[in-house]
């Protein structure tokens, strides 16, 4: 599991790495203080890599290929699953081995803000290639395409709605306060149906990033008859009550020896409502969904899932759960 021995602690993985790779003992002092660091794993060193986060795993995974310098990195999606904080780390160790040691990088990646730190990116759909050049070759031609709208008695997810449906716009998704469209061709298309009071509308262009040529290319470049995936009927069909909590908690805590996992959380989830736990790489996210499922028991507080006890089997019918790691 990601290049690991889970038994080991985190020291112990690397130099394990050390002695694989054959490094000297007078050597290897300097590179795993130098790894340890830069990685913000030092903390953790006796911590077991079976009991570290799927982030921590990703970035003590790569500090153990870092600790003899290969000419050449391939990285596989390397921060799938990994927090912004600990992505900033990650890229952060990368861009140092590749300006101190003139390392190659070959990186495969979802994420399109990782594409655009690249100095070439090659796109590819279903086995094709659709484009290769800089991040910049792809942007530019999308400038007098990109455009951040908002509208006063709108919210922002309404208007995202109903610009989504706007023939010539090919995407519309939320930033802030406001929503970033891309057009089919350059300027806006007639938004009349957006809003009844054209006064109440408000846009100003905006500068083209990496993305919006992604998704243009994606969709074939052209505006799309799609529907969205939340009609404004079925939002307003969701009505949210104070006394409809489907999640009740209550100071609820999880210890593992004298380590807290989870301490002194207190919240509620109501129905129809979208509830978010942000935080990074081992915060206790994970643990505490697995306390509302059963499969962790709670080392104090109080809990509730659809009225009754968390782990409650009758409950646990009810809920869909995706796991953050289903190797």
């Amino acid at each position: 599991e990601f290049g690991l021995y889970v038994d080991l602690t985190v020291e112990e993985n690397i130099y394990f790495y050390a002695d694989l790779y054959g490094m000297s003992r007078n050597g290897r002092r300097t590179r795993v203080d130098e790894l340890l660091d830069f990685s913000n794993m030092r903390p953790f060193i006796q911590r077991r890599a079976g009991n570290l986060s799927g982030g921590m795993k990703q970035k003590l995974g790569l500090a153990c290929t870092l600790v003899r310098p290969p000419p050449l990195l391939l990285l596989d999606e390397p921060t799938v699953g990994v927090d912004p904080v600990s992505r900033r780390e990650l890229w952060s160790i990368v861009y140092r081995q590749v300006k101190e040691l003139g390392m190659s990088v070959l990186l495969s990646t979802a994420y399109l803000d990782e594409a655009a730190r690249c100095h070439e990116v090659i796109l590819m759909h279903e086995g094709k290639r659709l484009g290769q050049g800089s991040p910049e070759s792809f942007s530019e031609p999308m400038r007098g395409r990109t455009f951040r709208v908002t509208a006063s008695g709108l919210g922002k997810r309404t208007l995202q709605t109903r610009l989504s449906a706007v023939p010539g716009i090919v995407d519309a998704i939320i930033e802030g306060e406001q929503v970033r469209v891309v057009t089919a061709t350059p300027g806006l298309p007639d938004l009349s149906a957006v809003s009844a009071d054209s006064d109440a509308l408000h846009t100003q262009p905006a500068d083209p990033i990496f993305e919006d040529a992604f998704i243009t290319r994606l969709k074939g470049d052209q505006a799309s008859d799609r529907t969205p995936l939340v009609s404004e009927s079925r939002q307003a069909a969701i009505a949210i009550s104070e006394n409809d909590a489907v999640i009740e908690v209550r100071d609820l805590q999880r210890r593992f020896g004298d380590f807290y996992a989870v301490k002194g959380v207190s919240f509620s989830v109501q129905r129809g409502e979208i509830f978010g736990l942000l935080g990074p790489n081992g915060a206790g996210k994970t643990t505490f969904i697995k306390v509302l499922l059963g499969i962790v028991r709670k080392s104090g507080g109080a809990a509730t899932v659809l009225g009754r006890a968390a782990g409650n089997r009758a409950a646990r019918a009810r809920i869909g759960y995706l796991p953050e790691n289903l190797r």
